[in-house]
């Protein structure tokens, strides 16, 4: 029982987190993923809100949608992240 309360917590944590990413440390954003992942809950759409490679935010990125796919570059470190594009 006391489980399911801390799952739930961390759950209410984390998308408190998400809600103003602004300009937050990429230490943070690596510590609200390890988080997530200790607890199993599934980041979905969140993910694409911060580099995957460098943890930063990705509020001043390149972003692009060609043949289907949203493309988006991190000026930071210059990883390229794709996601499908349904129109």
């Amino acid at each position: 029982m006391a489980k399911n309360k801390d799952k739930k917590l961390a759950e209410k944590q984390i998308y408190e987190f998400f809600k103003e990413i602004g300009e937050k440390r990429p230490e943070e954003i690596r510590k609200v993923k390890r988080l997530a992942m200790h607890y199993n809950i599934k980041l979905e759409k969140l993910n694409r809100r911060f580099c995957k490679k460098c943890y930063s935010t990705l509020n001043n990125s390149r972003k692009r949608i060609n043949r289907g796919k949203i493309t988006i570059t991190c000026l930071k470190c210059g990883h390229i992240m794709r996601y499908p594009y349904k129109k």
